[in-house]
């Protein structure tokens, strides 16, 4: 629907299924000015704030991910999704961050998932990213990976970097918490 920069980060309103909604980013403008051609969508991984770490750190001996924004930035400009509940979306009581296991389970048993609201925001992220640029990338790490093909199978992009996130083991019995991707049915 419309957009709005605020400071270092972006909101995207968009619809969805008749509901208007809000998708959050950072956004890094690219190095060289010969680049902003190509807008690419970096879609975190698992972990706690980690759209933040990504956007300001780069050390990859203290994050696994922390500079990957580093690295596509030489090519475009670069939108990091920020996940519900994390960053400066996060739900707090002035001191801690409520956990997971407060929202998951309950979305759950209500019929949506966390993980699929994430997935439908990086959706609308990309919708937004193909209309203001001539090329768009998705990437992704980690969980962030799964999600990254997931997304790229409907946003076609011009092109996916997908690291980890998805493994043939999924189609059997295997161990993950809450904190991973989940999308019941």
């Amino acid at each position: 629907l419309s957009s709005k920069k605020e400071g270092r980060y972006i909101e995207i309103y968009y619809t969805y299924k008749q509901k208007k909604d809000t998708v959050f980013a950072y956004l890094k403008k690219t190095i060289k000015q010969s680049n902003n051609n190509l807008g690419v969508l970096v879609i975190p991984g698992s972990g706690i704030n980690q759209s933040t770490s990504i956007f300001y750190k780069n050390d990859i001996n203290k994050n696994y991910q922390s500079n990957i924004d580093d690295i596509v930035q030489n090519y475009g400009d670069v939108y990091i999704l920020v996940k519900p509940n994390e960053d400066f979306l996060a739900i707090h009581n002035g001191e801690k961050k409520i956990a997971e296991s407060s929202f998951v389970n309950y979305l759950i048993n209500q019929g949506s998932s966390y993980s699929a609201y994430y997935f439908i925001q990086s959706l609308a992220l990309s919708k937004y990213i193909e209309k203001k640029y001539k090329r768009t990338i998705v990437t992704g790490l980690s969980q962030g990976g799964y999600v990254a093909l997931l997304n790229a199978l409907q946003s076609k992009p011009n092109k996916a970097i997908i690291a980890s996130g998805f493994s043939i083991l999924f189609d059997n019995p295997h161990q993950s918490g809450h904190n991973q991707f989940i999308v019941p049915g």
